[in-house]
Formats: C-alpha cells, structure tokens, sequence
C-alpha cells in the first residue's frame, strides 16, 4: 500500500507544470532569479550552541540541586514547623466546618420536604355548585307531602 502511495507521489512530482500555469508565472521575473546561488555551507543564520551546557539544562540541573536541598534540610514533619503553624493561622477549625456542613443538611432538607409538599400537592374534594343562588331559588309550590327540606341553617362557604 505504501508502496502505491509513494509511487504515484513520484510520478506527480515527475510531472511538468508548463501546461498548468501561465507563462508569466514561469518566467524568471522573479526576485529569486538574480540572487547569488550559495551552497549549504555558506548559510547566513547561526544556531545556537547544542549540548548539555543550554539553558534548559543549566535550569534543570540548578533545580535540581534545589530540591535536593530542600528536601534534605526541611524540618521533620510535626506541628511545631514553621510551614505548619503558618498554615494553621489561616485555617478554621474542625468545628467550624461541622456546623456548617449540619446547618447546610438542614436547609436542603427543609427544602426538599417544601417541593415533597409542592410536587404532590392535589386539590381538596369539595363539590361546589356553580350556581350558588339556585338554593334559595327554590320554588316552596308544588313539593309533594314531606318533601320541604328546611335550609335555614344551611351556610354556604365561599373561598
């Protein structure tokens, strides 16, 4: 497969590009044409120096050294360093961060019981009658023997 690939890039590069571009593109009219040709040992940029004396690896190894140092010289790990006392100074205690950690579980649970109560929430069954004065529009003609219902202490809520 490899090797079709670089085949046909072969042939492509093999290819006259003089039927492709205009004539004015080809012509040496450029300013490339009446430069002096310098060979690859005449080459005008300087690089710089490679090895272990570069900076990066004057960096690493003074870092290096540094860690070393530190690591050895440090003081033992207790709570009477310097380090230590330091951070302590700008921390808060245990207690502190219980309190709010309980007083946080309280308010998340007083709010998940308010959405409980929200989410199930349904309408109370009371039938009410769309015409509240049709009870006491009620004709006392033509009812039957037994048949007055007496509605005097009925009391119709309104909400």
């Amino acid at each position: 497969m490899s090797l079709q690939v670089s085949r046909r890039a072969l042939v492509a590069c093999r290819r006259p590009l003089t039927g492709t571009l205009p004539l004015r593109i080809c012509a040496s009219s450029s300013s490339h044409a009446h430069e002096e040709h310098h060979s690859p040992s005449e080459d005008a940029s300087q690089y710089s120096k490679e090895g272990f004396g570069s900076p990066f690896w004057r960096n690493a190894i003074l870092l290096s050294i540094v860690g070393v140092a530190v690591y050895k010289y440090a003081p033992e790990p207790s709570s009477d360093a310097y380090l230590t006392r330091w951070i302590n100074l700008y921390c808060r205690p245990a207690s502190y961060w219980l309190d709010i950690n309980a007083r946080n579980t309280a308010q998340r649970e007083e709010i998940t019981m308010a959405n409980l109560i929200l989410s199930e929430g349904k309408t109370s069954k009371i039938h009410r009658f769309r015409d509240v004065h049709a009870l006491e529009s009620k004709s006392p003609f033509n009812n039957g023997v037994g048949m007055n219902v007496d509605i005097s202490d009925l009391v119709v809520r309104v909400e």
